[in-house]
């Protein structure tokens, strides 16, 4: 956005305490979101990865669609904490790694995914030898599992 002005931490605990929803862009860092809800504040930050788009005639590794990722919610985190985090995605980007990825994997990173939880579900709750059982699991295995991990 042309002409945006950069943040301060004034005009950051401002615009979060006045509660007019919309996405502000941090002039000082472009891509740097402050997403502005009724109740509450988070930052986000969008970009391209860097190879998704594929290789330009040149040999140029092309940018892919543009991509969202939110970094921390305010104030638990303040603006040189969202900008170092933001400039840590871009440069990860940059270098052709998809920063959602790496996110979601370290969401997961205990082991504790869907199929996880079919798994607890099956040992825990359903009654071994019983139809329902196995319909239960066939559902889970055909549906979900595919789906979800």
């Amino acid at each position: 956005m042309a002409g945006a002005k950069p943040f301060t931490d004034v005009a950051v605990r401002s615009l979060a305490s006045r509660g007019v929803p919309g996405d502000y862009v941090d002039g000082g860092l472009p891509g740097l979101f402050l997403r502005v809800g009724s109740k509450s504040a988070s930052w986000s930050v969008s970009f391209k990865v860097s190879g998704e788009g594929g290789i330009a005639a040149s040999g140029h590794r092309l940018k892919g669609r543009a991509k969202r990722l939110h970094i921390g919610d305010f104030p638990g985190v303040g603006l040189a904490e969202a900008r170092k985090r933001a400039a840590d995605v871009f440069a990860r980007a940059t270098a052709g790694e998809d920063p959602k990825i790496q996110a979601a994997a370290a969401a997961t990173a205990g082991g504790e995914t869907v199929g996880w939880l079919i798994d607890q579900y099956m040992e825990q709750y359903v009654q071994p030898g019983l139809r329902s059982a196995q319909n239960a699991g066939f559902e889970f295995n055909r549906h979900w599992r595919p789906v979800f991990g």
